[in-house]
């Protein structure tokens, strides 16, 4: 590829970059890959990884496949640019998502312009589009990673004894793509009242990450959930995202979650609105943010005083004056996980809580509650003291 072509195929690609903005999905990392390499080195130094970057799993989660750089390079005049070994790794991940992608075929006025097409062993496909892919199905897609469990019906860990890995699945309701939660206490029991069979497994799993040194990681499972005459059932797997995410454990209070390292979620900023209890609008500001009534926090405030229910922390006995009345507002139940506006009970829906406890409350997903974080602070001390 020439530097003209390079030239076109960053535009191309920089394109794609403005589509998945408009979806609000901002690939900074790629842009800057783009504007320091252009987009050939780039594409292939993502693909060379072997393994699926951060923004093939968010495409695939806004259902845009077709932007990234695997469907790109199959799908684009840019394809016989790139070897067999490149291409074919991009199919198979393409296929394993359950994208059906279109081969590039030049027409026969464009072939002596183009380098010749490269092919893909084993790749079936007529007059150049490939045939619908069977999805992969979890069972399918961990045995291709050397993993197995007790049962498939029941088992959410799965572990690879010989390379000593475990792996999660993590349903999206509890993931924020940066501290999953895998493993509850309060899982053991179902809702019904009886034991999980899962549960000791996963368990089990821990602790071979824990005390065997074991790696970690997690895949992304969609939740479809089954309900009866009861209005309680078994969660069902919508679908699985087949990509396999390399994280490291961390416990929290009674639970545990596949950490990334990097900071999580933000709590959502608190800023006023018209004098009335009703709460939840969304607002577009730099964040995701939800309207707090200052007559509600104010209740919640004359009922729960000023000192921070976790920690005990209280703004004006440290700094005096200047610390007077200050303290953030936590909703017990998250705003943005009741996704509507209701009826604010002020006493029994908010609490204090200092500005450092609120930011680890909201450091996970789904976020902590206060009993949550408490605990883990008792864990903490009992470790920092050697207790």
């Amino acid at each position: 590829m020439d530097s003209r072509e390079n030239e076109e195929f960053t535009q191309f690609l920089q394109d794609a970059v403005r589509q998945s903005e408009k979806l609000g999905y901002r690939p900074t990392l790629f842009k800057q890959m783009l504007n320091a390499d252009g987009g050939y080195k780039t594409v292939k130094r993502i693909l060379e990884s072997g393994k699926p970057s951060e923004g093939f799993t968010r495409l695939y989660e806004l259902k845009r496949l077709d932007l990234t750089c695997e469907a790109v390079i199959v799908e684009s005049r840019w394809r016989p640019f790139f070897d067999a070994d490149l291409l074919s790794r991009a199919e198979r991940l393409l296929t394993q998502s359950g994208y059906i992608f279109e081969r590039f075929a030049p027409l026969k006025s464009d072939t002596e312009e183009l380098p010749s097409a490269t092919t893909v062993e084993g790749a079936q496909a007529t007059e150049g589009n490939a045939q619908s892919p069977a999805i992969m199905s979890r069972k399918q897609f961990l045995e291709s990673h050397g993993a197995t469990c007790r049962n498939w019906t029941w088992s959410w860990s799965f572990v690879n004894e010989q390379e000593r890995v475990v792996i999660f699945g993590v349903w999206d309701r509890n993931s924020s793509g940066k501290r999953d939660l895998i493993l509850h206490e309060a899982w053991e029991i179902s809702r019904r009242g009886r034991k999980q069979p899962g549960y000791a497994q996963a368990l089990e799993h821990i602790r071979l990450v824990e005390e065997k040194g074991y790696a970690l990681k997690t895949f992304p499972m969609i939740y479809s959930e089954v309900e009866d005459e009861e209005g309680v059932g078994p969660a069902k797997i919508e679908r699985i995202v087949p990509v396999l995410s390399a994280k490291s454990l961390m416990r929290v209070g009674n639970c545990w979650y596949a950490s990334d390292g990097k900071m999580g979620s933000t709590f959502p900023e608190e800023i006023n609105s018209d004098q009335t209890y009703s709460e939840g609008a969304g607002k577009a500001v730099t964040v995701n943010s939800y309207e707090r009534n200052p007559s509600a926090r104010a209740k919640c405030l004359a009922h729960h005083g000023y000192s921070c229910v976790v920690c005990a922390f209280d703004f004006e006995s440290v700094y005096g004056e200047l610390g007077k009345n200050f303290i953030h507002v936590h909703h017990l139940v998250p705003l943005s996980e009741i996704g509507r506006e209701y009826l604010v009970d002020p006493i029994k829906d908010l609490v204090p809580v200092c500005p450092n406890c609120h930011a680890m409350i909201h450091v996970t997903t789904p976020c902590l509650t206060i009993d949550q974080l408490k605990l883990h602070l008792k864990q903490n001390e009992r470790i920092k003291s050697g207790a």
